[in-house]
């Protein structure tokens, strides 16, 4: 069987190799890439001329010039020779004759070609055409399972979108459902939640009706209590004021006479006390001072004081009229009391007018005290507790206090922790002021506060205040005593015994204050109550002089100048010889205010001596003296010009050109009184 490559359906015959059908289907494809029915013919040799050993080409003819090529296969010319032992099959191209055309290379003819080699020729075309088919069909298996790959592919993808579809509807059908159970679950619970706030409302609105039921049946009881008692101290008096006035008859006893033969095992019974007011108690002191030691209390004369001319009086000019001592007000008071004193000659109706017309301010000052006493009130209990809470006496003990960590306030700020009660450890570090730790243990005190208050209103005599009100003075007792933790701290570079020393020297410099400002307001009230006291006894004796003298230095030397005014006080040790005798005391030595004006210290003199007279000292007074030393202390701000040395002030401008600004110098005419003891 030949092997050819023109064995196929162009050429039937003994020389197909295969009959199957996909073989001459009229589309087969051939080894060469081309059209079966046209063969190999334009196949070129890899040389660049026509390749003489394939079939179909033009020259096919024995290259050495004498004839066909035998050894190319015709299938249209075959020529059947005797098969013997030491013959072949000769083909012959068609219509070609045996000498070679001209223009075409001679081929000798080969016909001495072995059965072997035919054989061997044909096998190996056989293997060619048998891989070729086998390729061919591998190719065929491949593009159908290419095909049936892109099939499948296909329809999965449809079968992927239609699962996607599904899938989405899935999750929005899920969604909603989540969506509704979580609405009606949030539904729920704003519904409990509200029932739940309204049921804690109106119990505690019920607590607080039941608290407040309770808190009126004790003011009642409480108001009955004070009646009752102001009842009997009332019929108290009316008693001690019969028997005072009561007019003995003829026939009248006394009952004391009658007690003296009368045994008592226990004792005679007590008399009922008699009330006496502060009021009346001022006035026996009064009565008393003035029988007693009439003769020894100085009389006072008061005149202007005409002030020198200095270069700060600007004089009046017709643009500037020279401004009155008085304003309009206190120019009509004056001059109705002067109209009142004529009119009556007496002078005690100018202490009662000044009453009158001071009624309102009188109200106000009131009023403020009323408010100056409740807070004083808040601020004592909110002490009392913040300094049991913590376990220590008072602020200076805070200097080894040991507070939280940092990382515990940093839990309360992310909501991992919080205070567990009023008692709990406070923070001192960085921010300490606006932290939520320290703001959550003020709640729970204020908390404790208000509930030990509900409970027994009578202890805690306070009006009802905000928390915000509470929370400032805590903030407050917070503030002094991270002060006091703060100054024993170290400062960089600074050693704990450094710390320590620093610390004291501070307390003591702040004890030194202290006492200077008690001193100071020591001497303010004592002198108030001496002017009181005075002008209490000049309207007692009708001296209007007196009158006017001392409501002058009370109401407004002493008013102006306040205790910052005061001067203050050092302990000096003297000594003191008598005879032959040595001995040393303690002596106060009152130091020099150099910013006061000296027509001041001279009104306050005539307070000093007169204050041994009009009060009565029960402790042994120690010695004071002028000292020679200035005070240091600043002056105080916003008194009136007058009441400042004019020197003084003088000298200040040359480092200070606005001191007027500095010390908030009031436009106040205040006009100083010159007072002259007679």
């Amino acid at each position: 069987m030949s092997n050819m490559p023109g064995d196929y359906s162009t050429n039937p015959g003994p020389h197909n190799l295969d009959n199957d059908a996909t073989m001459y289907d009229g589309n087969v494809s051939t080894p060469w890439g081309g059209d079966p029915n046209l063969g190999p013919a334009n196949i070129q040799d890899p040389s660049g001329g026509p390749n003489p050993d394939v079939y179909g080409q033009t020259d096919n003819h024995d290259p050495s010039g004498g004839g066909p090529n035998p050894s190319v296969y015709d299938p249209t010319n075959i020529h059947n020779i005797d098969m013997g032992e030491n013959q072949q099959e000769v083909w012959a191209p068609p219509n070609r004759p045996d000498n070679a055309q001209p223009g075409h290379s001679k081929r000798p003819r080969v016909l001495g070609s072995t059965r072997d080699e035919l054989e061997k020729e044909r096998q190996a075309r056989e293997a060619a055409n048998l891989k070729t088919r086998t390729a061919l069909r591998e190719k065929r298996d491949a593009e159908a399972r290419l095909v049936d790959a892109q099939r499948e592919i296909a329809a999965l993808n449809d079968r992927m979108a239609g699962i996607d579809e599904k899938i989405k509807a899935h999750d929005a059908e899920r969604e909603a459902d989540i969506i509704e159970r979580v609405t009606a679950q949030w539904n729920t619970q704003v519904k409990e939640y509200t029932e739940r706030s309204e049921q804690e409302s109106a119990a505690r609105l019920a607590a607080e009706l039941v608290a407040l039921d309770a808190d009126h049946a004790k003011k009642i009881a409480e108001l009955n209590r004070d009646a009752q008692k102001k009842q009997a101290d009332y019929e108290t008096q009316i008693a001690a004021v019969h028997s005072r006035f009561s007019v003995k008859g003829p026939g009248f006893r006394n009952p004391s006479d009658e007690m003296e033969d009368v045994e008592f095992p226990e004792g005679p019974p007590a008399r009922p006390p008699q009330f006496v007011s502060e009021v009346t108690r001022k006035q026996r002191v009064v009565e008393t001072i003035i029988r007693d030691g009439s003769g020894c209390l100085p009389s006072v004369c008061m005149t202007t004081a005409t002030p020198p001319a200095s270069s700060s009086t600007q004089p009046a000019t017709g643009a500037q009229p020279p401004s009155s001592s008085s304003s309009s007000a206190e120019t009509v008071e004056q001059s109705l009391l002067e109209t009142l004193l004529e009119a009556l000659g007496k002078p005690p109706v100018q202490q009662r007018v000044r009453e009158i017309l001071g009624t309102n301010g009188v109200q106000k000052r009131k009023r403020k005290t009323k408010a100056g006493e409740m807070n004083k009130r808040w601020k004592t209990i909110i002490r009392r507790n913040w300094y049991t809470d913590r376990g220590l006496p008072c602020a200076k003990d805070f200097f080894n206090y040991e507070g939280v960590s940092e990382v515990t306030h940093k839990h309360c700020e992310d909501g991992l922790m919080r205070p567990e009660g009023p008692t709990s450890k406070l923070y001192f570090g960085p921010g300490w002021a606006n932290l939520l730790w320290n703001k959550k243990i003020f709640q729970h005190s204020i908390q404790r506060i208000l509930q030990k208050r509900a409970e027994d209103p009578g202890h805690y005599d306070v009006p009802d205040v905000k928390e915000d009100y509470l929370m400032a003075f805590f903030s407050n007792l917070l503030r002094e005593a991270r002060a006091e933790w703060s100054r024993h701290q170290p400062h960089t570079g600074e050693t704990n015994e450094e710390a320590r020393k620093r610390a004291e020297t501070y307390q003591m410099e702040c004890r030194e204050r202290t006492v200077r400002s008690a001193c100071k307001m020591h001497k303010f009230q004592v002198r108030q109550e001496t002017a009181d006291r005075m002008l209490s006894i000049s309207t007692a004796k009708q001296d209007g002089n007196g009158i006017e003298t001392w409501t002058w230095l009370k109401d407004d030397l002493l008013a102006e100048l306040d205790s910052g005014g005061m001067s203050s006080e050092e302990d000096e040790e003297l000594e003191v010889v008598c005879g032959d005798t040595r001995r040393f005391t303690t002596a106060h030595s009152i130091k020099i205010l150099p910013w006061r004006d000296a027509k001041v210290t001279g009104c306050l003199k005539v307070i000093d001596d007169t204050s041994e007279l009009a009060i009565a000292k029960v402790a042994a007074k120690r010695m004071r003296m002028r000292g020679s030393r200035n005070s240091t202390t600043a002056p105080p701000l916003g008194l009136p010009p007058t009441l400042y040395d004019e020197a003084w002030l003088a000298e200040q401008k040359k480092f200070i050109p606005n001191i007027e600004e500095a010390l908030e110098i009031s436009e106040k005419e205040f006009p100083i009184k010159e007072i002259t003891l007679v």
